[in-house]
């Protein structure tokens, strides 16, 4: 499989609902990096495919990542597609019973267990959603690009993942108390990984 963006030295590895859409609009539009552009969203390279490239990708809280992802899949009914159409079966107009639908099926967590590996396995750069633009920043210098940081940092805020923060969709996304300690629980290790002591 072909990736979404092969840059000159890195290639960025896309995971779902973590600012994705923006990396990719600000490496476009800020840099001249993007050497090819191909695939389908969300795919991943095969290893061999680009020997020596520096890889990167970004991550996003649980908590905050499984708000969006509803969300989003409210809006637009894409629950069946992409490398999360697993949680297809969780569907629900209920934003707590779809959670509760996922912690039954994936009891050690959707992310920790299947996606991120997916997709950070292969990285030698995982970065957050919660410091995307410093990290994106941070990521071209390790994989040693040609860039303008100044350039990236003007873009901070262009549109990113905003679905759970619709007006007409974040009342709908509060966690009760108990499910979010389910939820995070169940995605102990991503949280463990990835926030904690940050």
């Amino acid at each position: 499989m072909a990736t979404d963006y092969i840059l000159k030295k890195s290639i960025f590895l896309h995971v779902p609902k973590t600012g994705g859409s923006w990396v990719k609009a600000v490496l476009l539009q800020s840099t001249d990096l993007v050497v090819e552009r191909g695939g389908n969203w969300h795919s991943i390279p095969e290893g061999k495919a680009y020997p020596g490239k520096f890889r990167f990708a970004f991550v996003r809280h649980p908590l905050t990542w499984y708000q969006s992802f509803w969300a989003f899949n409210m809006k637009l009914n894409k629950w069946n597609k992409g490398p999360c159409r697993s949680l297809g079966s969780c569907k629900s107009p209920d934003f707590n019973v779809f959670v509760s639908n996922v912690v039954g099926k994936f009891p050690k967590g959707f992310l920790s267990s299947y996606l991120y590996p997916k997709f950070t396995g292969a990285a030698n750069f995982v970065g957050r959603y919660e410091n995307l633009t410093e990290d994106l920043i941070l990521a071209l210098t390790k994989a040693k690009e040609t860039f303008d940081p100044e350039k990236i940092r003007a873009m901070s805020s262009y549109k990113r993942n905003v679905a759970a923060s619709d007006d007409a969709w974040k009342d709908k996304c509060r966690y009760r108390d108990e499910l979010s300690e389910r939820l995070l629980k169940a995605e102990q290790k991503v949280v463990e990984r990835y926030y904690n002591g940050r």
